[in-house]
């Protein structure tokens, strides 16, 4: 199984613990209790893996357009080791902000957003400076975006094609 997040800018946390669900081979934590994701109170508790999920090990793609609920589903994927990371440092980290306040400037029409609240995963070991970094890192060169070839994926393939 390949699950492909490269350029992945997040989304509904919701969607994301029902992805982990279908490979995750142990029970796991989305939200601590205190978290400020009020609205998603069946995430505070411990979720168990889907009876129907995949049983073996996928491999998940990664890079820096990775955000959001990305950095979350891949924190968690990272500390429980649900899945081998491949790629590039992803561009956000297990926590991330949101429940914005959206605006328009009057004399420019220039949109902004401000980001209100902070929210957290239970897997809160990794660096909040940093994305989460993948277990291989196999990063494209120059000639690979020129050719257009995606070394991440050819990496996984080949892997998949030794351990058959």
């Amino acid at each position: 199984l390949i699950i492909d997040l490269r350029g992945n800018g997040g989304g509904d946390s919701k969607c994301g613990s029902y992805l982990i669900e279908h490979f995750a081979n142990s029970p796991y934590c989305y939200w601590p209790s205190d978290s400020t994701a009020t609205w998603q109170k069946d995430l505070h508790n411990t979720i168990q893996p889907n009876k129907n999920r995949f049983r073996g090990t996928p491999y998940v793609l990664i890079d820096g357009g990775g955000f959001s609920t990305t950095g979350h589903v891949c924190s968690i994927i990272k500390e429980h080791q649900f899945g081998i990371l491949v790629g590039e440092e992803l561009g956000s980290t297990y926590t991330c902000n949101d429940n914005s306040l959206f605006g328009t400037l009057k004399h420019t029409s220039f949109q902004y957003r401000i980001p209100r609240t902070t929210f957290t995963t239970c897997a809160n070991s990794f660096p909040k400076n940093k994305g989460i970094l993948p277990d291989i890192e196999v990063l494209p060169t120059i000639n690979d975006i020129v050719k257009k070839t995606d070394p991440q994926m050819k990496y996984v393939m080949e892997q998949i094609e030794i351990n058959r």
